[in-house]
């Protein structure tokens, strides 16, 4: 019987492990490995303090590094299935089985893709998800958002403070955006909406040199730009079922303010749940917040 087992090996997830070390707990990590950490594909990250540049391969490294330190055991194996009871969890892999106290979800989340020819080749090399971990690298240079929601809304007016254009691409004449998200940035002179239009090809061999669109009215034209920011939503990545779970709309589990869920003993932590901002700070910054709630339950045996 573990303390804490933790499924993703994430910022959020080592951090909790961490700090549960650090606690006096025991603790298990189930980390399928980079392939599945939004921060190993960010080619630069400038925004995570202490580190001025870094890329996001090499600060996830650091991460696992100092877990390493504390001796957290990470399993290599991906989870198949969470089960509740009586005096804590069962946590299956294919062949076989853990048991806890106290379950963390920390599996993060999955942005969106467009789908279209240029994406993935083209991903960090002008490709992006995030205007704020990436629009400083398009400083007075024109982009292209995708999307008609408030994150589309909330990009494009991100990046006007930062770009000489940008072109608002959505696929109808009308938005899912909040209507005072939408008419901020029809207030802003250089952002264009392009609207009945959907993306077809990303344009450029080593970087974006623009994007293709399909028009209703127009048929296929050419937007010249240096960047394409997609933000046509975000996936949580929960790939087994937990009965009772509170989710949002989109998916992402509702946590009180120490990351709790609704279920006792059970915690989620990271890009996983629902919160305001989606940084690695603020990731990290979990870790402490489940490690207190977790200290703060009567039921531990410390």
């Amino acid at each position: 019987m573990t303390d804490i087992i933790i499924i993703g090996g994430g910022p959020a997830g080592l951090s909790t492990a961490i700090y549960a070390k650090r606690a006096g707990l025991s603790v298990m990590v189930f980390d399928k490995g980079a392939a599945d950490c939004q921060l190993t594909k960010a080619t630069e990250v400038e925004n995570y303090l202490g580190f001025p540049s870094i890329s996001g391969l090499e600060l996830q490294e650091k991460f696992s590094q100092h877990a390493k330190a504390h001796n957290v055991q990470i399993v290599k194996k991906a989870v198949v299935s969470v089960e509740k009871n009586d005096w804590g969890f069962k946590v299956c892999t294919k062949k076989e089985v853990f048991e806890s106290k106290y379950l963390v979800l920390a599996m993060g989340r999955s942005h969106k893709h467009l789908g279209i020819e240029g994406e993935d080749r083209l991903s960090g090399a002008g490709v992006s998800y995030c205007a704020t971990c990436d629009g400083f690298f398009f400083k007075n240079k024109t982009v292209c958002v995708i999307g008609g929601g408030d994150s589309a809304l909330t990009q494009a007016i991100y990046l006007s403070g930062l770009c000489e254009k940008v072109f608002l691409v959505h696929r109808r004449d009308t938005f899912r955006a909040s209507n005072y998200l939408v008419e901020r940035a029809k207030s802003i002179n250089n952002i264009e909406f392009v609207l009945n239009a959907s993306p077809t090809k990303i344009i450029g061999d080593t970087h974006v040199l623009g994007i293709e669109l399909a028009t209703q009215r127009e048929g296929n034209i050419v937007l010249t730009c240096d960047g394409v920011f997609g933000a046509i939503g975000e996936t949580p990545n929960i790939k087994f079922e937990i009965d009772g779970l509170n989710k949002n709309e989109s998916g992402h589990i509702i946590t009180d303010k120490y990351c709790r869920t609704n279920i006792n003993g059970l915690y989620a932590v990271g890009d996983i749940r629902e919160r305001e901002v989606y940084q690695v700070i603020t990731a990290v910054a979990d870790g402490a917040l489940a490690i207190e709630g977790i200290l703060a339950d009567q039921s531990i045996n410390l």
